[in-house]
């Protein structure tokens, strides 16, 4: 099956909220959804997120982006969408939340591999899998 993530970064904890209930309205399922902030625990952690982010292809810059954003407080927002339609209605969804910093990984097959590539979307994409 197809995964493709979208993800952004939420100003506050309601802001985040508001954006998991419309996708939730949107019929993305709640595991698909997540919310990760940089607090407690989370702060000591930033430097393997961001090495965890590029090992899913999410560029230097944009990984350094979202941990920095992290330290600010901020919280990074994903959802997992399973067509391009799926794609554009979460980034539709997340931007009139007020979601910033909007990444997107297009996971495809290679034609002659079972192996899986993440494709990169200008300006930047991203894959991230909060558990």
């Amino acid at each position: 099956m197809k995964q493709d993530s979208v993800f952004c970064i939420a100003f506050s904890r309601l802001q985040a909220d508001q954006m998991v209930q419309r996708l939730k309205s949107e019929a993305f399922s709640i595991r698909d959804i997540s919310v990760l902030s940089g607090t407690g625990p989370m702060m000591a952690a930033l430097g393997d997120l961001v090495g965890g982010l590029q090992n899913q292809g999410v560029p230097w810059a944009k990984a350094r982006l979202y941990a920095d954003r992290m330290k600010d407080g901020r919280l990074l927002v994903s959802v997992v969408a399973e067509s391009d339609d799926a794609v554009t209605l979460a980034k539709e969804v997340l931007s009139k939340a007020g979601g910033s910093d909007f990444c997107a990984t297009y996971e495809s097959s290679q034609p002659d591999s079972s192996m899986t590539t993440l494709q990169e979307e200008h300006p930047s994409a991203s894959r991230l899998s909060f558990a």
